[in-house]
């Protein structure tokens, strides 16, 4: 299973790097995200799908991407700012009242959002902001 999970995010690295000059990745490190605790003391809900997060391992694949990139040559920025409670729209910061919801309302502008879709939108305008900018005569 680890060796197929390994082809897969090989191959998905390779088609985003084929397609894409610049990839926005979130500056995250996964086992300390798995071993927080909340404001209580309690252990995060994360820790508890620490046999999930070996099975998927979203930080295997983020580096699996890093290194193809950098081996094809395609620049890739790290997000380390806030990315899921800023709303793309207005660039409010929103403090959900239940952050489990997939779905926020945000607090400044009133726009209804999926958490993951608004970061990927600010991931996206974080990495745009960074690029170099390129000449039009080139």
């Amino acid at each position: 299973a680890i060796r197929c999970r390994r082809e897969i995010y090989r191959i998905a690295a390779a088609d985003l790097c084929q397609r894409y000059g610049l990839i926005g990745l979130e500056a995250m490190n996964w086992a300390q995200l798995a071993h927080k605790e909340d404001a209580a003391g309690r252990a995060n809900p994360v820790a508890y799908a620490g046999g999930y997060r070996q099975i998927a391992a979203p930080g295997e694949l983020a580096a699996i991407i890093a290194m193809t990139a950098a081996r094809e040559g395609v620049c890739v920025h790290r997000h380390a700012g806030k990315s899921t409670w800023i709303c793309a729209d207005c660039g409010a910061e929103t403090e959900p009242s239940a952050p489990a919801e997939l779905w926020q309302t945000c607090g400044g502008c009133g726009a209804v959002w999926d958490q993951d879709h608004n970061a990927a939108r600010n991931l996206l305008a974080a990495a745009l902001a960074s690029a170099p900018m390129v000449s039009e005569d080139a």
